[in-house]
């Protein structure tokens, strides 16, 4: 019988999903969380029309550099956002046109917390609808080794693995809060003024899964808490740090028809200030100003300007020449922070199969990978299923002819929901690490990582400012894209 697995539906990455419970980690009783208080503080220092009209560049039309842009034109100022694609969003992507019968799916962003408070303020400004992430219904399936967890109808999980006896009391959840919550909570707020990772480096120096074992948890314990994905090398800290800036979540949302809904509201509204096909190649900047060229067409343009924002993730920024070169702390950040590989295979099956099983069309496995079904709300017989792959295994599928990915793929999610491959009707895939412009899906400090580049990330360099999700506690989500547009936009507002 297939798992029931109410608390599971937060269930893409599983530390946050449990940061639903241990995210009290910012939060003591009748106090706001960690990410309620860097909300709040974040909207009081948001640019208000003041002191000298500066003219401003901003990089990349993603999340961050359309809310900076947004937020700058909004208080004066003189603005143009440059875009090297053709459409705004960045990582934040929904597929519409690949699928049949209307139905959509996300290849990029898919999901807002409750405690992303600024990213469901700026959903309210652009008055889009909110709608729960995963079904409140139907069976959420774990999956290791092959064989699904396990449980009598309304009884405790059985997990195919070897767990101590309180292990097994505690069930998966109570695993995280017992073995992760602890240290999370002696983080502090990593939004607040002043919060340095190099106050944990001893957090930094080991990874994720070894902080697990030095906590007591049994090696069956560590496989089933990190199942779905690839946790690899990643620091400790890197973990620690985006469970404690989530603060207490106890729901997930996605913008009802579609995320990329939020960054196409932002740039119609700024559609005058950006110019797409405007890929930067050259960023020169002084004591007086800044001036980037950068290719439109076949056509190589400059534009000078007194302030810079650039958001462009760290791997794709290294292919841009600043005059003068960066400070050694910043170059050393840029060229070595490590991000997430991640490969997605959207397949359309012409009727939702699992849900007769009783499944909700939501998994995840430690091959490793995550499924869910995007269509589980949108009306029609046929559905879409997700397959999310991460880390080493994500680099190998996408080295892969786009057959053999979904193949291989497909082969996979047959294990997990048996009739996927009586019902295909065929599929797309996406691999960030393909992706020119992003060259990797979100920001995911290896171990030493975060203490020796996490202080620079931000860091402006000269009228030089960054943003962008790499450059916030909640790397690798909307809010920290948004929140790092607001900072930015903040700093250069204050600018002298």
């Amino acid at each position: 019988m297939r798992e029931r697995d109410d608390v599971s539906q937060i269930n893409r990455r599983d530390f946050l999903k449990t940061a639903g419970v241990a995210g009290a980690a910012l939060a003591l009783p009748g106090t706001p969380s960690g990410a309620a208080r860097a909300a709040a503080q974040t909207r009081a220092n948001q640019t208000t029309a003041k002191g000298k009209k500066k003219k401003v560049i901003v990089v990349g039309a993603g999340l961050a550099g359309l809310v900076a842009t947004y937020e700058l034109d909004r208080a004066g100022h003189d603005v143009t956002l440059l875009e090297a694609q053709l459409r705004p969003g960045g990582r934040v992507l929904t597929w519409r046109q690949e699928f049949s019968d209307g139905l959509y799916a996300e290849a990029g962003a898919s999901r807002i917390l409750n405690t992303h408070e600024l990213t469901l303020r700026y959903a309210r400004e652009c008055k889009l609808d909110l709608a729960p992430y995963s079904p409140a219904k139907g069976n959420f399936v774990n999956q290791v080794g092959g064989v699904d967890a396990a449980a009598p109808a309304g009884g405790h999980v059985h997990w195919p693995v070897a767990l101590t006896a309180a292990e097994e009391r505690m069930g998966r959840i109570g695993m995280w809060m017992h073995y992760a919550e602890r240290e999370a909570k002696q983080l502090g707020n990593p939004a607040a003024p002043g919060w340095s990772p190099e106050s944990f480096a001893d957090l930094d120096t080991i990874t994720f899964a070894q902080f697990l074992r030095r906590r007591g948890a049994s090696a069956g314990a560590v496989r089933v808490m990190l199942l779905g994905m690839d946790y690899g090398n990643v620091s400790a800290l890197r973990v620690l740090t985006e469970m404690a800036a989530n603060g207490a979540v106890t729901a997930q949302y996605k913008i009802a028809g579609g995320m990329d809904l939020l960054p196409r509201a932002l740039a119609e509204r700024l559609s005058a200030r950006i110019q797409y096909g405007a890929a930067v190649q050259t960023i020169e900047h002084d004591k007086k100003g800044v001036r980037a060229g950068y290719l439109q067409g076949n056509l190589l343009r400059t534009l000078a300007v007194d302030y810079l924002i650039c958001t462009i993730p760290f791997p794709a920024l290294r292919r841009v020449q600043f005059t003068p070169l960066l400070s050694d702390y910043k170059q050393t950040a840029v060229a070595n922070t490590s991000y997430m590989p991640a490969a997605l295979a959207i397949g359309q099956e012409r009727r939702r199969y699992w849900l007769s099983s009783g499944d909700n069309g939501f998994a995840r496995s430690d091959w490793p990978i995550e499924v869910s079904s995007p269509t589980f709300d949108q009306p029609g017989q046929r559905g879409l299923l997700t397959a999310m792959l991460t880390g080493d295994l994500a680099r190998r599928v996408s080295g892969l002819p786009e057959d053999r990915r979904i193949t291989t793929v497909l082969n996979e999610v047959e294990t997990i929901f048996p009739g996927a491959r009586e019902n295909f009707e065929g599929a797309v895939t996406k691999s960030w690490d393909d992706d020119f412009w992003a060259r990797g899906a979100w920001q995911w400090f290896h171990t030493g990582q975060m203490t020796a580049y996490g202080p620079y990330m931000a860091t402006p360099e000269g009228r030089v400012h960054f943003a962008g999700e790499h450059t916030s506690p909640w790397a690798g989500w909307m809010e920290g894209a948004v929140q790092s547009g607001v900072r930015a936009a903040k700093e250069v507002e204050d600018a002298a």
